[in-house]
């Protein structure tokens, strides 16, 4: 599925919002490609284990939810019986390498096996913004029980734990000349075997990236639910990370 309109510009608003969630959802497999410039999609819901793709410059993601139900209280896996730890999709926004100056905000996103966003090496100027990651619709996690928190699964085909709340990973950025600014980033967790590195909340590669105010591992109530892996891990040259608070981050 794609928008192949050859001039972009196209706005797609699943419009006013009901029970404080999008009034549309798209139940797919399959990707969804943004092939040309400055497109926006708006107030819609994604679930069903495929991603969001913006291979050009200048498209918008915004007030979106991704894996999650309609009411935004639970995880919607792709597969939880045959390939259960793809939990609710691989990925959820993907920025590719010319997808330039890209705006991902104000949506929430859980669930993803490898990344919730992931910035492409070759884009600049991402914009992420004001996101949810890894909780529900109004940015909690629900309690677990401490034995069960961050626990390795075992092998990737064991069901999920009902007890537990899979949100999945975080950020990954590379390119150049990002930002990732006022995003909350908790409840991380997959499906994994013991020896499998657990969710990472931020991870920065490339150069001269701003990584301010995000909150890590603890959600909009104010209850710790912190990544069950590293807080923020970054490589590369001149960033700017300030004024980021990380609770209980396991590494």
């Amino acid at each position: 599925q794609s928008i192949l309109d050859v001039d972009g510009n196209v706005t797609i608003d699943g419009g006013p919002q009901a029970n404080g969630g999008p009034a549309i959802f798209i139940d797919t497999e399959f990707p969804i490609e943004i092939e040309k410039q400055n497109n926006t999609i708006r107030r819609m819901g994604f679930f069903g284990g495929g991603s969001i793709q913006l291979k050009e410059s200048g498209n918008i993601f915004e007030d979106n939810t991704w894996g999650l139900s309609q009411d935004g209280n639970s995880i919607m896996f792709a597969d939880p019986v045959g390939n259960a730890d793809n939990l609710a999709g691989a990925q959820g926004v993907n920025v590719t390498r010319d997808g330039n100056n890209a705006t991902i905000r104000n949506n929430v996103l859980s669930g993803a096996s490898t990344r919730a966003i992931e910035v492409n090496s070759m884009a600049s100027g991402a914009q992420i913004l004001n996101n949810f990651i890894g909780t529900r619709r109004d940015g909690t996690v629900p309690a677990r029980p401490p034995a069960v928190e961050c626990q390795a699964s075992g092998p990737f085909n064991v069901p999920p734990d009902p007890q537990d709340w899979y949100g999945g990973w975080g950020i990954s950025l590379a390119g150049t000349g990002a930002v990732i600014e006022g995003n909350t980033l908790a409840g991380m967790q997959n499906l994994r075997s013991t020896n499998d590195t657990p969710p990472i909340a931020i991870e920065i590669f490339g150069a001269s990236h701003t990584v301010q105010m995000n909150i890590v591992g603890e959600d909009s109530a104010n209850s710790p639910a912190g990544p069950c892996g590293q807080g923020i891990k970054f490589s590369g040259d001149s960033h700017q990370i300030v004024d980021n608070m990380m609770v209980r981050e396991r590494a």
